[in-house]
């Protein structure tokens, strides 16, 4: 195994390169860092093309890259310092991986789902994203769409926060907002609106069978042209004196009753 000893390697560049965007899109690359989430890709049907580490990583993560290396993923060693020059984390674990960037596309969106499905409108906080998408995985349901205009499911404090579910389930993005809840609804889909102003609170709700929840941007909510389409508003009342919840924890509260009411 090759070993880098310079910041301007071709490798290190590219790497570096992937902590934007535009580059994470012009290659169809994503940047894993930290054992954890290398673990859950590689459980994962995601393809991991190169995997990062430093001389001095513990007995598990060089297990991790053996396994890896092994299953045809190229290994490379890298220099402490050229690896926290890269790491995006404080305290780097010593082990990062370039993964191919998931197709999931808008046409993906499962054709015969179950019934439960999340759509983010505008959500912009990477927190949040990543905190509504593990959270999403843990209710069950079976996708998360998002819209055009929100954070980047691969923007490294979103993987962070999400822990793996990213690969759990499908994660769609720059979804179309209206053509989505449209055919939701035309496949027998009740489109939920999560509002502060919504007509009912959730403990009162009957989510029915096949459901979406929809959550919108921490600041201004959902978009109009997306509320006035949805069938019925949900809230969550606020008890104490604060103006609103906090988006994640907003979806999370629904999520799970959604869950608990479709499994009672």
């Amino acid at each position: 195994m090759k070993k880098i000893i310079s910041k301007q390697n071709e490798t290190i560049k590219r790497i570096k390169s992937l902590e934007k965007k535009k580059y994470r899109e012009k290659y169809s690359e994503i940047l894993l860092e930290g054992y954890r989430l290398i673990e859950d890709a590689a459980d994962s049907v995601l393809i991991i093309k190169t995997v990062l580490y430093v001389e001095s990583v513990d007995k598990k993560k060089a297990i991790l890259v053996e396994r890896l290396s092994e299953s045809g993923t190229e290994a490379i060693e890298a220099d402490e310092e050229v690896f926290e020059y890269i790491s995006d984390t404080v305290n780097s674990q010593g082990i990062l991986a370039i993964a191919k960037m998931p197709s999931n596309e808008f046409e993906d969106i499962p054709q015969k789902p179950q019934g439960f499905m999340i759509y983010l409108d505008c959500m912009q906080d990477p927190g949040n994203l990543g905190t509504v998408i593990r959270t999403a995985d843990a209710a069950g349901a079976e996708c998360v769409a998002i819209s055009s205009g929100s954070v980047d499911a691969y923007n490294a404090k979103v993987l962070r926060s999400a822990m793996g579910s990213v690969f759990h389930l499908p994660v769609i993005q720059k979804v179309p907002g209206k053509q989505f809840i449209e055919d939701l609804k035309r496949g027998g889909y009740r489109i939920i609106a999560a509002d502060l102003k919504g007509a009912r609170e959730y403990r009162e709700m009957d989510y029915g069978e096949k459901v979406c929840l929809v959550i919108g941007n921490e600041g201004s909510g959902i978009r109009d042209e997306i509320l006035d389409i949805c069938d019925e508003s949900v809230k969550i009342p606020i008890i104490g004196r604060a103006e609103s919840l906090n988006a994640s924890v907003a979806a999370g509260i629904l999520l799970y009753d959604i869950a608990m009411k479709r499994n009672c």
